[in-house]
């Protein structure tokens, strides 16, 4: 939900933490990457979470995560840290700008809601 709110709200932030991930990360051999993605993977987990405020940066981590973990997956250990390895891709696409773009466009006039299916169907 943080990810699609700040899409919405602060793309051009998330662009720019996305795309210093993306030029740092690409450049590492094997190892470096690996000792990269598990520091990114760390602070992700290791932030604080606060309901209904938005972090860009989360948000990065979070695309980041996605982009160069184990076939995209999201899982979490029993203590709610996100656990995936990382995936071993030649070159990720870790930052796609006009993807990020039409995407915030699209959801501007979306309103993201987080509830049980039940309690939300009449809103559709």
């Amino acid at each position: 939900m943080n990810a699609y709110n700040v899409i919405k709200t602060d793309v051009e932030d998330l662009i720019k933490k996305l795309s210093k991930y993306e030029k740092e990360y690409l450049p590492l051999d094997l190892e470096e990457r690996k000792e990269y993605y598990y520091d990114v993977r760390n602070e992700y987990n290791s932030a604080e979470v606060k309901a209904g405020k938005l972090s860009t940066k989360r948000a990065a981590e979070f695309i980041f995560l996605n982009r160069t973990c184990f076939n995209g997956l999201y899982r979490v250990n029993q203590s709610g840290d996100f656990n995936v390895p990382m995936g071993k891709y030649k070159n990720p696409t870790i930052c796609d700008e006009e993807n990020l773009r039409e995407l915030s466009k699209l959801l501007q006039n979306v309103e993201i809601i987080c509830g049980d299916y039940q309690d939300t169907i009449d809103l559709v």
